[in-house]
């Protein structure tokens, strides 16, 4: 079975436009008007085929993908940060978590900008015109003084040649550096409310009142820096799309060097859906703060219906899987609604005590049961879908892997009765949480490790030539 792609005609040059639009936008602390994570999955998207053909653009392309994740788990961090109890706490929180995403942006960003200007330069100058990417400056004149008549006079300077990617090179590296640098100085206004004298204590002076102030001026800064790097990002973006000898070249390449190897690109969807699958049993683990679980279950789900529809042309039982996951996301937005009711005006102490807390705390215990049971269709839904890949790609595996599905199986309805009893011993069993997020634990170890060892077997399988058709072909020719 081969999935080879249809070439796209611009090689998704054209994501790069929408890329670039997600970037130049300033932010306040970890908040970002513009979520770099969809700009980060754009440049992914976009280096698909391009990353085939150069090295460089190979460790891009995971590098933006990293990042996207990164940025992803900002978004998550900012959700815990709005529901912080102690409203004191809230400067220091938001100064953590800023320094600490600053610095991931730092270590990981930088690195995969770079090594996507440096493959993009090398594209255009084994297969393209370097000349088209440069700027051109206008002449200019200046007045100079003249040795022999020992007068000024004016003197025309010739125009100044830039390339424009090492010009994008160099502005992204400072851009990362000032944003990250111009988000978290506002937020260290947060340390002036302290001193320390051999102990913390309050501080008389404090500087957090100018917070908003400070920010003001950092937003302003970074508009000006954000949209001259989005300008020059936009010309070199637009004339990559607008160069069709340099497209024409890397789509003749790539038919000649990446197409002949049909199994190619059934290994990637397969180890893309299957990644998806365990990013989306990790996501599904419970961490509570406040009783209240910080990571929502509509995250998990949404990966997961990605996960399926990666690998819905690899089987038969993914319209089942999609639909189970759907109602799974919908009942999860239910249940934390009614969690989040339920804690927002009551304590699980009294629960047995008080009339209304009973009455909204017997809701939250219903639509908890409406989830799990979702949640656990879900999981046999895939554990069934996996199964038909397994069967469609290379039958002969099934029965070594076959014990791996089960113990997803069964890791997977124990973390649905696990949450289904968090809420039912809630009131009366204080270390419950840990029980349930031990379960959900063991269910994302065990589907990074299961899932990881299918994905490994079927990628030799393909590499190998052992696919099920495949050998039935060869018999059929045999005989």
């Amino acid at each position: 079975m081969a999935l080879t792609p249809r070439i796209s005609r611009h090689l998704r040059f054209g994501l790069l436009i929408a890329a670039a639009l997600f970037f130049w936008n300033p932010i306040v602390a970890i908040i970002d008007p513009l979520p770099d994570c969809i700009g980060y999955l754009l440049l992914w998207a976009a280096l698909g085929y391009t990353a085939d053909l150069h090295t460089y653009l190979a460790e891009a392309r995971a590098g933006f993908l990293r990042m996207a994740f990164i940025d992803a788990i900002k978004l998550v961090g900012l959700l815990w940060l709005v529901t912080v109890p102690v409203a004191d706490e809230q400067p220091s929180a938001q100064l953590l978590l800023t320094f600490v995403f600053a610095v991931l942006e730092l270590i990981y960003a930088i690195p995969a900008w770079n090594n996507f200007y440096d493959g993009m330069f090398g594209l255009i100058s084994n297969d393209g015109n370097l000349r088209r990417y440069d700027l051109v400056s206008r002449p200019r004149t200046v007045w100079r003084r003249d040795p022999a008549v020992g007068k000024r006079k004016k003197v025309t300077l010739p125009p100044r040649v830039r390339s424009l990617p090492e010009l994008l090179k160099s502005g992204t590296v400072i851009w990362i550096i000032a944003r990250a640098a111009l988000a978290t100085l506002p937020e260290l206004t947060a340390l002036s409310a302290f001193e320390y004298e051999g102990y913390v204590t309050n501080n008389d002076v404090d500087i957090y009142s100018f917070r908003n102030l400070f920010v003001f001026l950092a937003v302003c800064v970074m508009a000006v820096i954000g949209l001259r790097w989005l300008w020059r990002m936009l010309r070199f973006t637009v004339r990559l799309y607008r160069d069709n000898v340099l497209t024409a070249a890397l789509t003749a390449r790539y038919a000649d060097t990446i197409l002949p190897d049909e199994g190619l690109f059934l290994r990637r969807r397969l180890k893309l859906g299957l990644t998806l699958v365990t990013i989306g049993a990790i996501l599904s683990v419970d961490f509570y703060v406040e009783e209240l679980n910080i990571i929502p279950d509509l995250l998990a789900a949404l990966v997961l219906a990605a996960a399926i529809l990666v690998l819905r042309r690899c089987s038969d039982r993914w319209v089942p899987a999609i639909c189970a996951t759907g109602t799974w996301g919908l009942a999860s937005v239910v249940s934390s609604y009614c969690a989040y009711a339920f804690h927002n005006e009551f304590y699980p102490e009294l629960v047995y005590k008080n009339s209304e807390a009973y009455a909204a705390y017997r809701l939250m215990c219903t639509a908890t049961l409406v989830e799990q049971i979702a949640f656990a269709g879900t999981v046999v839904c895939l554990g069934l879908m996996l199964i038909s890949v397994i069967r469609r790609v290379d039958a002969g595996l099934l029965p070594d892997l076959r014990g791996k599905i089960v113990g997803w199986l069964v890791l997977g309805l124990l973390a649905a009765a696990s949450g289904v009893a968090y809420d039912l011993l809630l009131p009366s069993v204080e270390f419950i949480w840990l029980i349930d997020f031990g379960i959900g634990l063991l269910f994302a170890g065990h589907a990074w490790k299961g899932i990881g060892d299918i994905n490994d077997a079927l990628a030799v399988s393909i590499r190998d030539g052992l696919s099920q058709q495949e050998r039935i072909d060869h018999d059929v020719r045999i005989h």
